[in-house]
């Protein structure tokens, strides 16, 4: 009797489990909540300019159309093996002001947000490491890895410092 009991009840908690998961992920079927106007404010047009077409709210998120929404900033919207593709177009012309937009690239803002985003990699690595010690000491290779990741870490830090002073 008590096995029928405990099978019952890991079936149970398995079975709604299953259900809650399945049930946060889609949006098919969701109820539309609102549709908005979506009005774009740019420097060079302060009095904004209204999208061709209309976002709306779904779960208190709002959607607003890729296609029309990439062609305002210059970019061409395409869709390849279920993957949206923004390309920018080159020659491309702002709508409000008739030239080609303008875009800023700060070299060493891209380098320092490359630089942290590889530091935050090693973090991980570092941690994933670090947990396995829980389970009893780590192997030659986990601790001259370690070692190496350190040491890669250091100089990162170093040249993230020297960006920073740079700016």
């Amino acid at each position: 009797m008590r096995k029928y009991i405990i099978t019952a009840l890991v079936t149970a908690a398995l079975t709604f489990s299953f259900n809650t998961y399945g049930a946060e992920i889609s949006k098919i079927g969701k109820k539309i909540e609102g549709e908005y106007s979506v009005q774009v404010i740019k420097v060079a047009n302060p009095d904004g300019e209204t999208l061709s077409t209309k976002s709306i709210s779904v779960d208190g998120t709002t959607y607003v159309p890729l296609r029309v929404a990439a062609d305002t900033f210059g970019y061409n919207a395409e869709f390849e093996n279920k993957t949206v593709i923004l390309t920018e177009r080159r020659g491309a012309v702002d709508a409000t002001t008739g030239s080609p937009p303008q875009v800023e690239v700060n070299e060493n803002a891209l380098k320092l947000s490359e630089l942290n985003s590889k530091l935050n990699q090693i973090r991980v690595e570092l941690t994933t490491i670090q947990m396995k010690q829980v389970n009893g000491p780590l192997s030659e290779e986990d601790t001259k890895k370690y070692k190496e990741l350190e040491a890669e870490g250091k100089a990162i830090m170093e040249q993230i410092e020297a960006l920073k002073n740079q700016m």
